[in-house]
């Protein structure tokens, strides 16, 4: 009697988990309590001219600031470091917001 031996194969294929593209912002610290809130671009005409804040540079964009659980939007320029490609309609969330000589400096995790 012949004995067969099966072999088997397995391949485990693991995805990496994607990296958020996350940039550096700066806008005007007016007392709000910026963690959460979404900044959207609103004109993306902007960033021609490099503006220095706490020791990083930023190219200023048209933008609001809505909260996700309601509240009226702020309109104001938000800066963002001059790297990164920033059109109208982008979005990103707001984490690690601390003050800087009348600005807030934050992470920009796009969305």
């Amino acid at each position: 009697m012949k004995k067969f031996f099966a072999v088997v194969t397995v391949v485990l294929t693991f995805a990496a988990p994607v990296a958020a593209f996350a940039a550096q912002g700066s806008f005007e610290n007016d007392g709000t309590d910026y963690d959460g809130r979404i900044v959207v671009i609103t004109d993306s005409r902007g960033g021609t001219e490099v503006v220095s804040s706490c020791g990083g540079d930023f190219l200023e964009y048209k933008a609001v600031i809505i909260n996700p659980g309601g509240g009226p939007a702020i309109i104001t320029t938000v800066g963002i470091n001059p790297s990164e490609v920033v059109n109208t309609g982008d979005r990103f969330d707001i984490q690690q917001p601390s003050a800087c000589n009348g600005r807030i400096h934050a992470i920009l995790i796009r969305k």
